[in-house]
């Protein structure tokens, strides 16, 4: 630690109508002041933690406090090393925190009750009723906790109200949602009162709150921060207690790892004695086999027969699709004047959804041939007569490429695919990773997150409509009309520290572009 920097986090729910304007203003003011870190603006507020110098920092508060719109924000303020972050992050978003609800919440209207610490501390001492509910990721709430809190059996936050059922017998109980800064249960408590729990609390400030006030009591252990510090301890190294045990052996511990496998990249908790000569771990046989070498070998890459029978599809299906399907494609030059490669995220609503990629780009179109992710080999066994044309050297020659399945690992499954990126060639990919059952878009799986984080390629949102469950009496019967449109390209920027909640949580954004497409 370095008692000369200082570490600010902070949010505020405020209705903000020119997030980007906004986006600009903190960029340029943390740039002339050196902070680093994240900030993500939104039309519903602000969440942001950075560090700088601790006279850079005040500063920043100060000019920050000159808009009305950010006066009265409960700062947290821990010492910082002078290398928390690596840079600075300045994004405009959907939402400051992402939890993706079909009918959002709107924490100045609702939300639970704001408990501060002190009052917490007084029911724990006086054997008051009551429930922590922990809102953080399961990796957060291994090394530390509140004693006896109920953990939210999530991934990612989003997941939340799909995972209600699990507390729905506290539904008339006294509940507290905690999490690391209290930006999450603002609405997480709300949600929680939208479902019916009649008396629900948040804990002001959050954990890192408590913790200042209350060291090595009622929170064991230590405190999961995003930034290069990982954790974070209030204690004396006496009195501390450890709670989190190490991924391989199960002894205490509190050291993170990242697996070896960059690619993979998985969070365990790894102790001294478990990790290589070099520091470094594995999650698993399975990244240690890969990056070992000896995964399965990545399939050799044809282009000339892609290239030319995707052509002749182009011609072909055009026709049909013009004819009968009265099709119409838009935004088809949008990437002519773009560099490549790009990597195009379709939505899933036919089984013939992969005759309709060669639209996406003009016919003499420099980024062709692509190529696409497709399903295990051993999907395609169930299909019948189907079979022969899918997962097989036709399906090669038309430039698919299965994926490795049955690994849980996406570096494992995804490296043909990645190689086809690093050698400059797009590909298509259904972010969904299936058909829709409905007609509604489903949610995203973390591959496309993965192949943009592994190689920086541009995600370009294709949106097909009057596809779904079409018929050959409705298209030969001219009843539908199918419709593509080809967005604008997207550029990600994936934290070296990615893991698959941000890969999930990049494959939801494009979802999210497409959606608007296609109303």
């Amino acid at each position: 630690m370095n008692p000369e920097f200082t570490i600010l986090l902070f949010y505020k729910y405020v209705s903000i109508d020119n997030p980007e304007e906004v986006k600009d203003w903190q960029k340029k003011l943390c740039e002339d002041l050196g902070l680093k870190g994240r900030l993500i603006v939104a039309h519903e507020g602000i969440n942001v933690t950075l560090e700088g110098t601790t006279e850079n920092t005040e500063k920043y508060r100060e000019e920050l406090e000159k808009d009305p719109r950010f006066l009265d924000i409960h700062f947290k303020k821990s010492v910082g090393t002078g290398d928390a972050f690596r840079k600075l992050s300045v994004k405009v978003r959907p939402e400051i925190v992402s939890l993706h609800l079909e009918e959002d919440i709107d924490p100045n209207q609702i939300t639970g009750k704001h408990l501060k610490p002190e009052e917490l501390k007084k029911w724990y001492e006086s054997g008051k009723e009551f429930y922590i509910i922990d809102m953080r990721n399961d990796y957060e709430y291994r090394v530390g906790h509140f004693k006896d809190s109920v953990l939210m059996p999530v991934q990612n936050f989003r997941d939340i109200p799909s995972a209600l059922s699990h507390i729905e017998h506290l539904k008339g109980k006294t509940v507290v949602p905690v999490c690391t800064g209290g930006v999450r249960c603002e609405k997480a408590s709300g949600l929680l009162v939208r479902e019916g729990f009649s008396d629900v609390y948040q804990l002001d400030g959050g954990i890192v709150s408590y913790m200042e006030k209350f060291p090595t009591e009622e929170f064991k252990g230590t405190l999961y921060v995003f930034d290069k510090r990982v954790t974070m301890d209030f204690d004396s190294p006496e009195k501390h207690e450890v709670v989190g045990v190490c991924d391989k052996c199960a002894t205490s511990t509190e050291k993170f790892a990242n697996c070896r496998n960059k690619q993979c990249n998985k969070k365990i908790l790894c102790c001294e004695n478990c990790r290589l000569e070099d520091g470094t771990a594995f999650c698993g046989e399975k990244c240690k086999e890969f990056v070992l070498g000896k995964a399965p070998k990545v399939k050799k890459m044809q282009t000339a027969f892609p290239f030319v029978l995707q052509k002749v599809g182009y011609v072909v299906f055009f026709l049909l699709y013009k004819i009968f399907g009265r099709l119409t494609i838009r935004g088809q030059g949008n990437l002519e004047k773009e560099q490549g490669p790009f990597i195009f995220a379709f939505n899933h609503q036919h089984e013939l959804d992969a005759t309709l990629f060669p639209f996406v780009l003009p016919f003499n179109s420099k980024h062709s041939p692509f190529f696409t992710v497709a399903a295990a080999r051993e999907k395609y066994k169930t299909f019948g007569w189907r079979g022969f044309f899918y997962g097989g050297f036709f399906f090669r020659m038309l430039g698919a490429y299965s994926v490795f399945s049955g690994q849980q690992n996406y570096a494992y499954a995804l490296q043909t695919h990645e190689e086809i990126l690093k050698k400059d060639h797009s590909i298509c990919i259904f972010p969904e990773g299936k058909r829709t059952p409905d007609g509604a878009l489903g949610p995203a799986r973390g591959g496309l997150g993965y192949l943009v984080y592994a190689t920086g390629a541009k995600v370009v949102p294709v949106a097909i409509s009057g596809f779904y469950k079409l018929t050959l009496a409705d298209f030969f019967s001219c009843k539908r009309k199918v419709t593509i449109t080809v967005g604008t390209p997207l550029q990600f920027e994936i934290s070296e520290l990615a893991t698959k909640e941000v890969f999930v949580e990049t494959g939801e954004r494009v979802m999210e572009e497409i959606r608007k497409m296609l109303q």
